[in-house]
């Protein structure tokens, strides 16, 4: 009980690498939703891929945000950060109201 209890509270990530971590599960969660809104076609496939190319460049400035520390990692966690916000404004901003969008901003905040 204890386990499942803790797995089902949303914790707000404290350090450096809980953020980094919560970072990357956001662009996952951030392609599984392009993927669910292009199948039911909310989207396009075209704006699709232009999400899943912003969510590329985020993951890759995570990558190196994670082997930094400091104020540089700082700045380059920051820099990732807004690139996967804009993914994901780019990808709900004309469906802000679709339960999958409703769904992303809640489970995708590092």
């Amino acid at each position: 009980l204890g386990m499942s209890l803790i797995a089902g509270c949303a914790l707000t990530p404290q350090s450096y690498d809980e953020r980094v971590a919560a970072g990357y599960a956001a662009v996952a969660i951030t392609n599984d939703t392009a993927t669910t809104l292009v199948i039911g076609e909310t989207i396009s496939k075209d704006d699709g891929r232009k999400v899943l190319d912003q969510t590329r460049t985020a993951r890759e400035a995570l990558d190196v945000a994670s082997s930094l520390s400091g104020q540089v990692g700082e700045d380059k966690l920051t820099s990732a950060l807004g690139i996967l916000r804009a993914a994901q404004d780019t990808l709900c901003a004309k469906n802000e109201t679709d339960p999958n969008c409703i769904a992303l901003r809640a489970r995708s905040q590092p």
